[in-house]
């Protein structure tokens, strides 16, 4: 599915960080488990807006106005995890996680020159700066690594992981990125089998909702 990416406004989880670093989550475990499953519940009620995230303001100081990462809170925030001994993706150093901050950089920039490219485009079309090295894991792992989110009970896209290319394509303003659809609410799914089995249903929907990117699947 392709949206705008500033409709993804909210989150399911708590504060954009892994889920580690907080007690509880809405779907814990592996959470690509849950695809394309249907859930009812209050886990679409969360407050938090993605750009309000420690997160979405350092990638949009370093981006936008040049701050080094080092001297955001949230470079500050992941190091002291690491340091309580919390694997932050999959950093366990100080210099990992730097590493992969260039690495974001690196992601970065391939989109500003080359537009949004899924994981398995970019193996398949090599554009400068994407290692031969990665290509096989690019491949098998693509599904895994783009932005996924959920839909809740009003039909609201809710960011679920992907959080690096979200906060770039957000900063970048590009029009349209694809998405996998994670978790639907119940009563959303209720909505969307009502417009399957008559579609004049979709006349009675808000008009917000009635070209909704979902209703196309």
């Amino acid at each position: 599915m392709s949206v705008d990416p500033d409709r993804i406004e909210f989150l399911v989880e708590q504060n954009g960080y892994p889920s580690q670093t907080y007690e509880a989550t809405e779907f814990p475990d592996s959470k690509f488990k849950y695809a394309g499953t249907v859930h009812g519940g209050d886990w679409d009620r969360c407050v938090m807006r993605f750009e309000e995230t420690e997160i979405y303001r350092a990638f949009e100081a370093h981006f936008d106005h040049g701050v080094a990462w080092s001297e955001t809170d949230f470079f500050d925030r992941v190091v002291e995890f690491i340091e309580e001994g919390v694997v932050m993706w999959g950093c366990t150093s100080k210099a990992a996680f730097e590493k992969r901050c260039e690495r974001v950089d690196e992601l970065y920039e391939s989109i500003r020159v080359h537009g949004y490219l899924t994981r398995d485009q970019l193996a398949r079309l090599k554009p400068d700066g994407y290692a031969e090295s990665e290509q096989p894991r690019a491949i098998s792992c693509s599904v895994f690594d783009e932005i996924a989110v959920c839909i809740g009970r009003d039909g609201d896209l809710l960011f679920f992981d992907g959080r690096n290319r979200l906060a770039i394509a957000k900063l970048l303003d590009l029009d349209a990125i694809p998405v996998w659809i994670m978790v639907r609410h119940e009563q959303w799914q209720e909505r969307r089998e009502a417009i399957a089995a008559d579609s004049s249903a979709r006349g009675e929907l808000p008009e917000r909702l009635r070209h909704h990117p979902d209703f196309t699947q």
